[in-house]
């Protein structure tokens, strides 16, 4: 979830105004049909010290880059499982953390990406 940055990047967290800490982000498969298909992706997390238009290099991080195997998510016999990357550290004021995936989902489904961690 969050606030659009660009194409495919997106804002899942804002630090406070006296900074942040970060103890982990969750990546959750969801879909609005019963039983569909994830398609294999990579999730890349990034600290950022802007929040609009296309970051340079200087102004991001690269912190994380998971792997998402294909899943299914079935009516009655199965839910999609989380991926949970844990980070555990605290970020300046006025920085960003942003998500991106690699590939595409297929139509009626999505990966969420959820930050735990709070103001300090």
């Amino acid at each position: 979830g969050g606030g659009a940055i660009g194409t495919n990047t997106f804002i899942a967290f804002t630090s406070g105004a006296s900074g942040s800490y970060l103890q982990k982000i969750r990546f959750q498969y969801t879909s609005t049909t019963n039983a569909i298909n994830s398609v294999l992706t990579a999730f890349k997390v990034y600290i950022s010290t802007v929040n609009t238009g296309t970051p340079t290099t200087s102004q991001i991080t690269l912190i994380a880059d998971v792997q998402a195997p294909a899943q299914t998510i079935g009516a009655v016999s199965t839910s999609a499982y989380s991926i949970d990357v844990p980070l555990n550290f605290a970020i300046p004021a006025n920085n960003y953390v942003l998500v991106t995936q690699t590939v595409a989902q297929t139509l009626n489904s999505a990966w969420v990406a959820t930050v735990f961690g709070g103001d300090y």
